[in-house]
């Protein structure tokens, strides 16, 4: 009997198509897993199913009725509750209040809320999932990042419990990515008491975890359904199922790239270690080089990425430049030492949208703007000098005053990174440098990345969801896997290596 099925749910944003026709059906009281690599689509089917986000086309069915969710409360009226990578309990209030947290009218008798009601019906709950250790009346941010998540599993079948909603649907986002091997143990084993009462779909980047806990296995590439199949599959089968495409290495302008390996070192990374993020990061780059980091979402790279580039101070290791140990305590800092950093969040952390193209390509290096040594600012220096840069970067645009939000994503990611050529810089940090710009911008955005390392003999750390951005631009990759690095890959211009090559040591 088909207890869930999505018919041809399709989603775009922009210029991305996120899902394109998926369908599937699911049994009632199985676990599903959805696996393929960053981008896929498995996420967005996710918050599709939950209410969160909306597809532009396809039907939905729950139990044999069609459903259109139009947001999560409504979603976890019908049954559908979800278990979110990034834990979305509040974590000052108790935890009880969390498991009923905006469904309090269920206690309330003549407006009056029934707090100890509320405490035994937590009990209640947390006892039939095994987690009879935890105290309903404790603070939640008093238990550690295991119990939370335990404690986010409790709350996903809270308010279909007190509905009276019998076998709900529950959706774990990577539940696992900030799990230690033991914690994810202990999630597997609630998991299983779980399946007695509930059919869930399980979003994993660890194969060794989808294999493991699921009953079949659905497998997304490019936000599509490519295949069904069994865990007993080999590993290396469903590999290349993931991946498989075929690279133009003339769009990555691969026979641009330089041969690096008997060059000068740039910088230099020894034991490099942030709590909760990464540990004991060590490799060098040459002077002119692109060193590809790639991995899963949550595997460290992007906190790496911003630990080199001064955002967030390191708690061990020594970063080496010019011969010199830095610490870079700061972005100024970085700055200061020639290392820029292009963030994946251009509208968050890159520019200021408000802001005229001018003022954002100037903002990291005023000072080469300024009279001589006097903290004034030249405009005409400054008009000349950000109109060469536009010309270079070929940003289209009226005018080097209008706002940057008036431009296209592909434009406005241009300016990201001509702030920092504008800085005069010896090392940049890219983190997923083409997301969410079309396919004319990415190709100018790799003839930009070349002309540097090209020209100018920059050194560039290239951190990227995308595996053929990664392959294609690379000499070098470092993976990174369970926040510590775990292969490094050669990718020299006339031997680039397969997806599946890199896929392996990621999932």
């Amino acid at each position: 009997m088909t207890y869930f099925k999505v018919e041809e749910i399709s989603k775009k944003f922009e210029n991305t198509i996120a899902l394109n026709n998926v369908s599937f059906e699911i049994g009632q009281n199985q676990i599903i897993g959805l696996i393929g690599e960053n981008g896929a689509g498995k996420s967005t089917l996710l918050k599709i199913i939950a209410g969160i986000e909306h597809s532009d086309k396809g039907l939905i069915w729950l139990k044999g009725n069609q459903i259109r969710p139009k947001d999560y409360a409504d979603a976890t009226a019908k049954g559908i509750t979800m278990v979110f990578q990034e834990q979305s309990l509040v974590p000052n209030i108790k935890v009880y209040e969390n498991l009923f947290l905006a469904n309090e009218k269920i206690f309330e008798s003549f407006k009056i809320l029934n707090q100890k009601m509320m405490v035994r019906k937590a009990e209640e709950i947390l006892n039939s999932v095994g987690l009879d250790y935890i105290d309903p009346q404790k603070t939640t941010g008093s238990y550690d990042f295991s119990s939370r998540q335990m404690i986010e599993i409790a709350k996903a079948i809270t308010i279909p419990t007190v509905l009276g909603i019998k076998d709900p649907l529950i959706l774990f986002d990577e539940p696992t990515a900030s799990l230690n091997h033991n914690e994810v143990e202990v999630l597997f084993e609630k998991m299983r008491l779980l399946k007695t009462r509930a059919t869930m779909i399980f979003v994993s980047h660890r194969l060794e975890e989808i294999k493991k806990i699921c009953d079949t296995i659905i497998i997304f590439k490019d936000g599509m359904l490519i295949d069904t199949v069994s865990p007993e599959m080999d590993e290396a089968e469903i590999h290349r199922l993931m991946v498989g495409r075929k690279r133009d290495s003339e769009f990555y302008k691969e026979q641009e790239q330089l041969d690096c390996s008997c060059g000068i070192n740039g910088m230099a990374v020894e034991g490099l270690t942030k709590r909760n993020m990464f540990e004991d990061v060590t490799f060098q780059i040459k002077q002119g080089e692109i060193l590809g980091i790639g991995g899963v979402l949550g595997c460290g790279k992007s906190e790496l990425g911003k630990v080199l580039s001064g955002y967030i101070k390191p708690d061990a290791g020594r970063i080496i430049y010019d011969n010199l140990e830095n610490s870079y305590s700061s972005v100024s800092k970085a700055i200061q030492h020639g290392i820029g950093y292009v963030p994946s969040e251009r509208h968050k952390e890159g520019v200021i949208l408000s802001m005229s193209i001018k003022w954002n390509l100037t903002l990291a290096a005023l000072e080469k703007i300024y009279y001589n040594f006097f903290p004034f600012i030249n405009h005409k220096s400054e008009k000349n000098k950000v109109q060469h840069f536009c010309g270079e970067l070929k940003i289209k645009s009226s005018s080097i005053n209008s706002e940057v939000s008036k431009l296209s994503g592909g434009n406005q990611q241009k300016v990201v990174i001509g702030k920092w050529l504008f800085a005069d810089l010896n090392v940049l940090i890219l983190d997923n440098p083409t997301r969410g710009v079309d396919v004319g911008a990415k190709e100018e955005i790799y003839t930009i990345i070349r002309e540097l390392v090209k020209n100018k003999k920059i050194s560039i750390i290239l951190i990227t969801d995308d595996l053929l951005e990664l392959i294609g631009l690379s000499n070098r990759i470092l993976i990174m896997k369970d926040k510590k690095i775990v292969q490094f890959i050669d990718a020299p211009a006339n031997n680039k290596p397969d997806e599946s090559a890199i896929v392996q040591y990621m999932v």
